[in-house]
C-alpha cells in the first residue's frame, strides 16, 4: 500500500481537481462500461463507486468544487464512520493505490481539515499484470478487446509498446535493489 498522508483522516472537506495526464495510452471514462466490467474487480465496487461520483462531480461543478466528506460517504453507501479504517477513506487509499487519485501538496491558506483530491479524468487500460488477476473468462475478454484496439495500430508503434511492456515486466522495482 502506498504511504498517504495522517492529514487525509482528519479531512472533513476534499477539493476536486482534475489531474490531466500526458500519456501515450487512451484512456476510458469513469462512467464507461469497460471500467464496471474490467476495473470493477480489481478495485471493488466501493471504490469504483467513488471514482464515478467524483467525475460526474467535477464534470457536473467544475474544477474546485469542495464536497462533505460525510455527505459523500453516506452517498456512496459506506456510512459516515470515523478513523482511519472507515470505508470512505479506504476506497481513497485503494483510489491513491492504483494511480487514479492523489492528493496535491498542502496549500498554506487551506484549512487542515480541507485536502485537494486530483483526480484522473480518463481511466487508462489494465496493465497486463492486473489483466491477470482477472476471473479467466474475463481475462479473454479484455485480451480480445485490447488485441481489437491495437489492430489498427502501425507495425512499428505496436512493436514498441510490446518491448515496453516486456522491459516493464522483466525490470526489477528499485525497492527491491540493494543500494
Amino acid at each position: 500500500m502506498s504511504p498517504v498522508p495522517s492529514s487525509l483522516e482528519a479531512a472533513t472537506h476534499f477539493r476536486l481537481r482534475s489531474r490531466r495526464v500526458v500519456s501515450t495510452r487512451s484512456g476510458y471514462d469513469a462512467q464507461s462500461s469497460y471500467v464496471e466490467q474490467f476495473w470493477l474487480p480489481v478495485l471493488g465496487p466501493s471504490t469504483t463507486w467513488l471514482i464515478r461520483h467524483l467525475n460526474t462531480r467535477l464534470t457536473r461543478e467544475g474544477e474546485g468544487v469542495i464536497i462533505e466528506a460525510s455527505a459523500t460517504a453516506r452517498a456512496l453507501g459506506l456510512g459516515e464512520h470515523p478513523g482511519k479504517h472507515a470505508p470512505f477513506l479506504r476506497s481513497i487509499r485503494r483510489a491513491i493505490d492504483y494511480d487514479l487519485v492523489s492528493i496535491a501538496e498542502a496549500d498554506d491558506e487551506r484549512s487542515p481539515t480541507e485536502l485537494t483530491l486530483l483526480v484522473r479524468r480518463l481511466v487508462l487500460p489494465l496493465s497486463d499484470r492486473l489483466c491477470d488477476r482477472l476471473p479467466d473468462e474475463l481475462a479473454r475478454e479484455h485480451r480480445r478487446l485490447d488485441e481489437m484496439r491495437h489492430a489498427d495500430e502501425i507495425p512499428l508503434v505496436r512493436r514498441a509498446r510490446q518491448l515496453a511492456r516486456t522491459q516493464q515486466r522483466l525490470v526489477i522495482p528499485p525497492s527491491n535493489v540493494a543500494g
